[in-house]
């Protein structure tokens, strides 16, 4: 027999909590999915971690698989989700009284070329009050040159073009479309901002 409507354990139970997470089925869908990572990220940030990595698919399989799904149709959609799971994780961290301070959290693509496509796709640039888009890598706005050898050669070797900075009073990082190629700029990220959670 199945019982419903049974709340679990209280979070300050780590072990009890554990076990009956563990007992739990897979969520059956991407709203479930989304409020599970709102929940364990802020779990997460209670108690201390400011590194966290959440990684779940931007459409079902059964789409994926289809030939006329495109890198932009999955880029798209990971951008969609972050901004739902972003606009979530807003909401309980500013409901809840857990001394998380999160009022502007910074969405981040890899360079200004993608954060250009999101900001087409999205509307915005701040599409949401508290959620910003920006990107990891920035160029100089003095840097007036119409050639930039600098940049051709970076290109060459797979590195985005400009460097990494902060965005101006944002509390929490969301990094998007992050490869094994934008790590060290993650990397570099965090220690520019080693008590900001990303």
């Amino acid at each position: 027999m199945r019982q419903w409507n049974i709340p679990p354990p209280s979070e300050d139970s780590v072990v009890e909590f554990a076990e009956f997470a563990s007992k739990q089925s897979p969520p059956g869908s991407f709203y479930e999915l989304q409020q599970d990572s709102i929940r364990s990220t802020r779990l997460a940030l209670k108690d201390g971690h400011r590194l966290l990595e959440i990684e779940f698919p931007p459409l079902p399989a059964s789409v994926l698989e289809m030939d006329d799904v495109s890198a932009y149709d999955v880029a798209e959609a990971n951008i969609n989700l972050a901004l739902e799971f972003s606009k979530g994780l807003l909401t309980a961290l500013q409901e809840r009284d857990e001394g998380l301070d999160v009022k502007k959290i910074a969405l981040v693509l890899p360079d200004e070329a993608a954060l250009d496509l999101a900001v087409e796709k999205v509307g915005s640039a701040d599409p949401f009050p508290g959620i910003t888009l920006s990107s990891l890598r920035k160029s100089d706005p003095d840097d007036d040159r119409l050639i930039k050898p600098e940049q051709l050669l970076l290109s060459l070797f797979g590195t985005s073009p400009g460097v990494v900075k902060l965005v101006e009073g944002a509390d929490m990082y969301v990094c998007l479309t992050a490869s094994a190629q934008e790590l060290p700029d993650i990397e570099e990220l965090s220690k520019l901002c080693p008590d900001v959670p990303i």
